[in-house]
């Protein structure tokens, strides 16, 4: 059972690393990254609500509200 959770860091990990690569290069969060968390941890907290799934459920909404945040609109227009 180690085995997975290791493998399963370092997966989220690589989505981190792809996320912060693709924000530095375009200056914004692309929205698969959200999609890719809330499919893991939507069923993740239905199974098993006392994990780590509420978190990462948290986590996908607030990148897909980052992939949707327009970093070149100017603030109250």
């Amino acid at each position: 059972m180690l085995v997975w959770f290791f493998m399963a860091g370092m997966g989220f990990l690589a989505f981190g690393t792809f996320a912060r690569w693709a924000v530095k290069t375009t200056g914004r969060m692309p929205a698969q990254i959200g999609g890719y968390l809330l499919a893991a941890g939507v069923p993740m907290t239905i199974i098993q609500p006392v994990s780590g799934g509420v978190l990462l459920t948290a986590i996908g909404v607030l990148a897909l509200r980052a992939a949707r945040h327009d970093p070149a609109a100017k603030p109250g227009a």
